[in-house]
This record gives C-alpha cells, sequence and structure tokens, in this order.
C-alpha cells in the first residue's frame, strides 16, 4: 500500500506543473497523464541526487516526494487556475469511457505479467523480458540495497552506467519504503503505460486536429505488427505459436519489426519513461507550427516550443534516445517556426538537459566507435527490401504513404522527420546490434501513425465499402500485434529467479559490503545481481549490445576461476571480493579443488568465497 500511495501523491503532485505547460488541452486524462510523467520524473531526479549525497532511505525518498510537490507548486499553475480548468474540461461520451476502460484494463494485464511472484521464485510471461528483467532488476537492487551512486554497470564493476536507469531508480525508491519486487516493476509499469497511451492520443490530435483520428494513430503504434499472422494457417501452427513458437512480429523467418509493446515497452522500461514526456512535448512542438499571432490571451509560438523544450529537458538521464529523436524533429521543424520560437526552446530545454548531458559525457564508458555504422538493410532487409517492409511493416506504410499524399502540405510538414528517421534508421547501424535501431524505428513510426489514420479516415468517408475496406485495413494492421500482445497476456511463465537465488542473495547481501566485486559465471539472471553487489564480469549479451568493451577482464575471470591470484591491481580493472559457487559456476570451473582454502562468507544455499 505504501509505494501505490507514494505514487499516487507524486503523480498528482505533477498536475500543477502539467497544467502550466499544456494549457491547451481540455481533458483531464491528458493532465493526469502529463502530471503524471513529470512527477515522476522530478521524484527520480531529486531521488539521484538525494541518493548520492545521503543514500536512499525512507527520509530521502519522502523527501523527493515532499521536493517534487513543492517544485511543482512554486512553478506550476495556481490553485485558481486549476480550478477554472477543472469546470472547463470536457465530458467524455459513453463510447469514450468504454475504451478508455478497456484501454486501462490491458495496461493493468501486462503490468502485472511484466514481473510476478510464484511459488517457485520470480517469471515474466513475456519471452523478450526474460534477457532484460534481470538487467533492470539488478540496477534497482544497486540503487537500493547497494548505495550505486554515481551507479557503476551492475554487471561490470567499476565501470560507470551509461544506460538509461531513471525508470530502475524509480524501482528501487518502491523497494526502499518496504515494497516488494514485484511492487517495484508494476506500479511504473502502469502509471507510465497509462501515459504513454495518452500521450500517443494527444500528439496524434495534434497533427490531425481529431481526437478520433489519434486514438487510431495511437492503436497503429501500440498494435504494430506486419502480415506475420499469415503463418496461422491451421491448427497446428496456431497451436505451436500460441505454447511454444515465436513471435508474429518477431522471429526468424524475416520478420524482425518486433512489436513495440511487447519488446520494447516491456523489457525496455526506460523508452516507456521516455514516451510520454517525448510525444507530450512533440505535440506542444506541433500545436506551436499551428499556432498563428492572435490576442486572445493563448499561448504564443514561442511560449508553446518554450514549454515543449521544458518537457524535453527532463529526458537526458529519463530515455536518451528519445532526447536525441526529440532534439532531431525540433531542427527539422525549426525551419516553419518564427525565430523567436528557436531560442524559446533552448531556453526551455537548456537549464536541465545541459547539467545531465555533461553528467553523462563525464561519466561515458561506451566504446563510441561500434554506435555509428553504414549498413543499409534493416536486420535483414538490404536483399530485398521492398518485400521485408511488405511483410515487416504491413500495411501501415502504404497507409502512411497515401494519408502523406492525401494531406495538405501544413498536415503534411510534421511527418518530414520521422520519415527522414526511418530511412536514416535503414542506412545506418546505429548502435552495436542492428536490431537495436528499433529505438529509431519505433518513434518514427509512432510519428507517422497519425498520417496513416489520415488514410483510414479517407476510406471511411467514401461509402458503405469505404467504411469496410477502413476496418479491413485497420484490422490487418495491427492483427499481428494484438496476437502478440494477447499471448503476453493470457499465457506464458518464464522463470528468471528461483526462490534459493532470492535467499542466497539475501544473505551475501547482509555478508558483503556495499560495494563488494564478485566473480560470477557470466550468466544473464545470476542470483548475486539480486543483492545488490557489482560483477567482475557479467553476461556478455549485455556488455556486447550496449558498447562495453570488456575483453581485458575475460583473461583475468578465466584465471581466478582456475585459482590463479589476482592480477596487481591497476585504474581499469576492479578486484575481485569474493567468488560465488552456484550452479552457474559449475561449467567455469575446471578443477573445484583448487578453491576449497578460501575462507567462506556464505555457505548455504550456495556459497561465496572470500578471495582477498
Amino acid at each position: 500500500m505504501i509505494p501505490l500511495l507514494l505514487l499516487l501523491w507524486v503523480c498528482a503532485a505533477g498536475a500543477p506543473l502539467a497544467l502550466r505547460l499544456d494549457q491547451t488541452s481540455t481533458r483531464l486524462s491528458e493532465t493526469l497523464a502529463l502530471a503524471a510523467s513529470l512527477g515522476l520524473a522530478i521524484f527520480a531526479g531529486f531521488g539521484f541526487v538525494l541518493g548520492w549525497a545521503f543514500g536512499l532511505s525512507m527520509v530521502t525518498v519522502t523527501g523527493s516526494a515532499v521536493l517534487t510537490t513543492a517544485i511543482s507548486l512554486a512553478l506550476g499553475a495556481k490553485a485558481s487556475a486549476l480550478w477554472n480548468r477543472a469546470r472547463a474540461y470536457t465530458r467524455p461520451t459513453l463510447g469514450v469511457i468504454v475504451v478508455s476502460v478497456l484501454s486501462a484494463a490491458l495496461v493493468t494485464r501486462l503490468a502485472d505479467r511484466t514481473l510476478f511472484e510464484t511459488d517457485t521464485g520470480i517469471a515474466t510471461s513475456d519471452r523478450h523480458n526474460f534477457g532484460d528483467l534481470p538487467f533492470h532488476m539488478s540496477i534497482a537492487a544497486g540503487f537500493a540495497y547497494g548505495d550505486n551512486f554515481p551507479p557503476d554497470h551492475p554487471e561490470l564493476a567499476g565501470v560507470p552506467l551509461t544506460y538509461p536507469f531513471f525508470c530502475d531508480l524509480l524501482s528501487a525508491m518502491i523497494l526502499t519504503v518496504g515494497g516488494s519486487w514485484r511492487d517495484a516493476f508494476f506500479w511504473p509499469t502502469f502509471f507510465l503505460g497509462l501515459s504513454v497511451v495518452v500521450a500517443l492520443v494527444r500528439f496524434g490530435e495534434a497533427i490531425t486536429g481529431s481526437r478520433a483520428l489519434g486514438r487510431a494513430g495511437a492503436g497503429l503504434t501500440f498494435f504494430s505488427g506486419g502480415l506475420g499472422f499469415i503463418a496461422l494457417s491451421s491448427t497446428e501452427s496456431l497451436t505451436r505459436w500460441w505454447t511454444l513458437g515465436p513471435d508474429l512480429t518477431a522471429n526468424d523467418a524475416g520478420i524482425r519489426y518486433a512489436n513495440f509493446v511487447t519488446t520494447l515497452f516491456i523489457p525496455q522500461r526506460s523508452i516507456l519513461f521516455g514516451w510520454p514526456l517525448l510525444f507530450f512535448g512533440l505535440a506542444l512542438l506541433i500545436d506551436g507550427l499551428k499556432k498563428t499571432p492572435t490576442a486572445d490571451g493563448t499561448p504564443s509560438q514561442s511560449s508553446l516550443w518554450q514549454r515543449a523544450g521544458v518537457v524535453a529537458s527532463l529526458l537526458p538521464l529519463v530515455h536518451a534516445h528519445s532526447f536525441a529523436v526529440m532534439g532531431f524533429c525540433f531542427l527539422f521543424l525549426s525551419v516553419q517556426v518564427e525565430r523567436a520560437a528557436i531560442p524559446a526552446f533552448i531556453r526551455g530545454v537548456a537549464p536541465l538537459a545541459v547539467p545531465a548531458v555533461l553528467f553523462m559525457l563525464t561519466h561515458n564508458s561506451l566504446s563510441t566507435g561500434r554506435f555509428l555504422a553504414w549498413q543499409p538493410g534493416f536486420d535483414g532487409g538490404a536483399g530485398h527490401p521492398f518485400s521485408y517492409w511488405l511483410m515487416n511493416g504491413g500495411l501501415f506504410l502504404p497507409l502512411v504513404v497515401i494519408g502523406i499524399a492525401r494531406a495538405s502540405a501544413s498536415v503534411r510538414f510534421p511527418a518530414s522527420p520521422f520519415l527522414a528517421l526511418f530511412v536514416l534508421a535503414n542506412l545506418f547501424r546505429m548502435s552495436p546490434w542492428i536490431w537495436d535501431n528499433m529505438k529509431f524505428l519505433a518513434p518514427a513510426h509512432a510519428g507517422l501513425a497519425p498520417f496513416a489514420s489520415l488514410a483510414l479516415a479517407s476510406l471511411w468517408k467514401q461509402s458503405r465499402a469505404g467504411k469496410a475496406a477502413s476496418v479491413l485495413a485497420f484490422v490487418v494492421a495491427t492483427l499481428s500485434g494484438s496476437l502478440d500482445i494477447a499471448k503476453v497476456a493470457l499465457s506464458g511463465e518464464y522463470g528468471i529467479f528461483s526462490r534459493t537465488d532470492l535467499v542466497f542473495a539475501e544473505k551475501v547481501r547482509r555478508a558483503t559490503p556495499s560495494n563488494a566485486t564478485i566473480l560470477t559465471a557470466p550468466t544473464h539472471n545470476h542470483a548475486v545481481l539480486l543483492s545488490g553487489r557489482r560483477l567482475f564480469l557479467g553476461y556478455e549479451g549485455h556488455l556486447w549490445s550496449q558498447g562495453l568493451d570488456y575483453s581485458e577482464r575475460k583473461p583475468v575471470a578465466a584465471a581466478l576461476f582456475r585459482g590463479e591470484p589476482q592480477p596487481p591491481k591497476s585504474a581499469s580493472l576492479r578486484r575481485v571480493d569474493a567468488i560465488a559457487l552456484t550452479p552457474a559456476e559449475e561449467g567455469v570451473i575446471p578443477n573445484p579443488d583448487v578453491l576449497r582454502g578460501l575462507p567462506s562468507l556464505v555457505d548455504s544455499p550456495y556459497r561465496l568465497l572470500k578471495i582477498r
């Protein structure tokens, strides 16, 4: 109950600031969604500062909530404005209420299946979360139990963590006030999941001028998927997909443009934190483009862009990719805005973003040369790009082309940064792993979705046959994604940590100092990750895909497992404090007898040996 009350407090605290930044909104849902996004981001920011200074505790977490409230009250809308806005909100229709309830139910179910506890341990129902969830839990454990400020990488001790960590810091703050692991992951996913739905509808309405088309665009984004459903041609294939088979939107049969919910929002949870801020900020930029000088007291073009900058200023530590997308769109859209709006945006973004970017640059551990290379064709699409994208994108891309072609020049222009981003992500590899270009393709897709909804609207207006074609096109464009999401929501249980792992992690936490470095087998779900202690060398799949150089540590780890002494202490190599002996280490220790003389720190359910 305490974690829920804490997050409700923080989300509500963001309301005055949300009303100040988005004064044109007439819907309560938009105010609440922006308030939650702003409140949680500011709360995490204060948690980072206070945690770094004093460590995470009930006092510092509560202090972060108090400071969040104080900032929002000081800089946000006044009480009279809150009352006037509350009276001006439009009442939703019955249809809108039904859609909202169904959306909330789906978000709740997906949040519940992100991490859940069973009799045997901790599990997830999303197969794509099987590899990512232990990593995010290890970041949260480091903050909550390991005083990991400023954060080291949990799987590469002594190396700064450059992965966006604010969402995992939120989870750590929930753990600190007594929440369970489920609380720590369910509640942020729930609040941010609801917020991103509303943010995409708000953005789609800013593009198209229609709330209904905004909802259609959000649907085309959340249920994204190509023509993978064609493979379900028999009862046998349907059964195989539901029980054991790969996803319809991500498999080894040439379909790699995966559904965003199952492969991004749930596993790579910082995206879920970044997108509400990104698309609320983009909506303000679009509103500014359409703004003409008036004397009616509504925000000016420059004012709207400055407010967009303020929203964007929270993004660098929340989700750096979203901040990069925001900057990219700003550069494109600034060619059609009044000159005063450009410095206004910079004034809004700079006060918070510049210190955050400087922190990221001074705590950078990436091999930057691995992040950008000429590599035409996204993840297997180089040979036959047209057939590849027909299968992977389905009807979505043709609908986007039709929608842009039929739109007026003023409506069409905001598509340009998203089209450019989509093309660039098909020409360059922007991460060590080409599939991670999805972090740019996904926002490009979301930015183009309102134009696909314009194409659906043009069909709808034709005749009864046009209405039927519009509905059919929407179903075809979303069927694969809908089915994959349904599988996550209704089935599947992938065990990650056992009850024994949880007990061992707790004992490791009690037996070692918070800054201890532990040598383990390089598995993605080692029990030590839950202790808050850093690993000497963790799962190589995580390290490689994040652009980290770990080559110096591999021979050292192998030597220590053979019982050899540690190398001399150096600035680039963290010394190991202990070695874990669990079933995972059985395959990497050639002769266990060489370790028998080491003193034991933990004897059961697994062993932890002190080596210095």
